[in-house]
């Protein structure tokens, strides 16, 4: 269910009608909780359980960390619902042909989708083995918690972190890289002359489990730290992971942060409702408007088996730069004006990163909640800047790589890690001789600071340069493509033109926003300047605007 489809546009206005009409929080939570697994499990119900799963293993986990144990009517909840989870979700159960079963015949008059004939409750070539996989991680899960539970007091904050640090990574790992590393393991043995056929999973990888599995590794760091009281309710920890306006595609949310704000009421603010439509428009603009107009150039560009110019290569270049800044954003704007319409604040995620002149600050700006957790649980335990200069380096490479391989299985991936890893360290190696030149509260003259930008900007591109290549032979291709052709440039003036067509509104609203250094700097105009800036926007979108449905970007991640 993408954002920008109808489907989710129903839900939406299914969700709010509930949630103001429930006012008590309880009831209001345990309505959102049930929005977000319906959400989750429109793409694959069976990959529900995978986010289950997870969120029990770090529930009992935050509880085991302080000593603790779910009161008895909390555990019947967790125990019963997982059960119950367990069967619905994996056992081979044809839910098509209920579904039918239990509408009307005239409900499908409209021709929005096929019946399915009934032909009894389990699928009649359905097999068992994922139901029966799936309580024998129950299973495990009862085991260790036992196990947990019987060690001495001391023992037991350790044992549990490290169980839910251990469970979550398996899935990760399982469904993400298993055959990426099975994969390259045939291959290096094979060029050693041991030819073996590795077995590899070929399913789909689980939408949005690198950003949920993240999220709910952050609440056990947190409590095993004392910066977070573990919740004994287990409903509420399971729409902390589940919540669906960032379930899929982030941002990616603290426990600190998310989690006291489902625990509080929530009252009706127009101002904040008000901006949430703002973000949700603006996000769906960016996204059907730019995004998706700019990919199909990107796609034609990046197509293996193409042969693009320098001028093609470059432009295309610009063209993904745009495009993978306004889908994602996109996605984190829609995200952060839905949760605002419920009352709910989640972090801002990006912060005009085009503007940056040094890869320091653009990590401060580009997708904030993965480089805050990369910094917080990772670069930070390491060591961070502490210690001499080649520990500095290493942090922020293995920071970087972990960065890289979190989108994915692919060396593409860890290439641009290391690429983005690199130009922190070289950034660090520059820095003192950079402060010779530009002493702090020294304004760079703007010839030299457009430059700095100039140069770095051009830096980054690169960058999308190997994330969006479909190997390695496509990025050494497309790197030695970069010095040919310049002599015919003009012949391809069109393809920039296309580029700066679908790119000037994002460029003119930044421009406002950086002067006023406001994110939400539409909302101040007056209502004849917003009014104007609103039919244009619709106009272009409906007009202009890709409107076939494409997937975000992110949600393969």
């Amino acid at each position: 269910m993408n954002f920008n489809s109808g489907a989710y546009a129903v839900l939406l206005a299914t969700v709010l009608v509930l949630y103001y009409g429930l006012r008590e929080k309880r009831r209001q939570n345990l309505m959102m909780l049930a929005a977000g697994l319906f959400f989750y499990g429109s793409w694959d119900h069976r990959f529900l359980f995978l986010l289950m799963y997870s969120s029990s293993v770090d529930y009992i986990g935050g509880l085991g960390i302080v000593h603790r144990r779910p009161s008895r009517y909390n555990g019947v909840i967790f125990v019963a619902g997982m059960l119950a989870g367990t069967f619905l979700l994996c056992a081979p159960i044809d839910w098509s042909a209920a579904w039918t079963a239990l509408l009307p015949a005239r409900a499908f008059a409209g021709g929005w989708t096929e019946p399915v004939p009934w032909r009894g409750f389990f699928e009649p070539a359905g097999a068992w083995r994922i139901c029966g996989a799936a309580f024998a991680a129950l299973g495990v899960l009862s085991l260790t918690t036992v196990i947990g539970y019987q060690l001495p007091d001391d023992k037991q904050p350790k044992y549990f972190l490290c169980v839910s640090m251990v469970v979550n990574m398996i899935l990760l790992g399982f469904f993400k890289y298993f055959d990426f590393f099975t994969a390259s393991a045939a291959s290096g043995l094979a060029a050693l002359g041991i030819h073996v056929q590795p077995w590899l999973l070929g399913v789909a990888v689980p939408a949005g489990i690198s950003f949920y599995t993240f999220q709910a590794m952050s609440y056990t760091i947190d409590v095993y730290r004392g910066q977070l009281e573990p919740t004994d309710y287990y409903p509420d920890y399971l729409l902390f992971v589940s919540f669906f306006p960032h379930l899929v595609a982030g941002p990616i949310q603290q426990a600190t942060w998310l989690l006291p704000q489902l625990q509080r009421a929530r009252t009706f603010d127009w101002i904040r409702f008000q901006s949430g439509v703002f973000l949700i428009g603006w996000g769906l603009f960016k996204k059907i408007f730019i995004a998706d107009n700019l990919e199909r150039f990107v796609k034609t560009t990046y197509a293996v088996g193409a042969h693009p110019t320098g001028p093609e290569v470059l432009f295309a270049t610009y063209a993904f730069a745009l495009q993978i800044y306004s889908d994602f954003s996109a996605y984190s704007d829609i995200a952060r004006g839905t949760s605002r319409l419920l009352g709910i604040e989640i972090t801002v995620n990006f912060n005009i990163p085009y503007v940056a002149t040094n890869p320091g600050e653009f990590w401060r700006r580009w997708h904030i909640s993965l480089s805050s957790w990369l910094r917080d649980y990772l670069y930070i335990p390491l060591g961070g800047n502490r210690g001499t200069r080649g520990l500095l380096y290493r942090n922020l490479l293995l920071t970087m790589i972990l960065g890289g391989m979190w989108h994915g299985a692919r060396m593409n991936f860890l290439l641009w890690g290391c690429y983005q890893g690199a130009l922190l360290c070289g950034y660090q190696l520059l820095q003192p001789y950079i402060d010779r030149v530009t002493p702090k509260g020294v304004t760079l003259p703007r010839v030299a600071h457009f430059a700095s930008w100039a140069l770095f900007f051009h830096l980054v591109c690169y960058g999308w340069l190997l994330f969006r290549a479909e190997s390695g032979v496509q990025i050494a291709g497309m790197t030695a493509a970069l010095f040919t052709g310049w002599r015919h440039v003009a012949d391809h003036a069109g393809l920039l033109a296309h580029v700066a067509w679908f790119g000037w509104p994002l460029i003119l609203m930044q421009y406002f926003q950086v002067k006023t250094k406001n994110l939400l700097v539409a909302l101040t105009w007056s209502w004849p300047v917003r009014a104007a800036v609103y039919v244009t926007l619709f106009y272009l979108m409906v007009v202009f605007g890709a409107v076939d449905g494409v997937q975000f970007i992110y949600f393969q991640f």
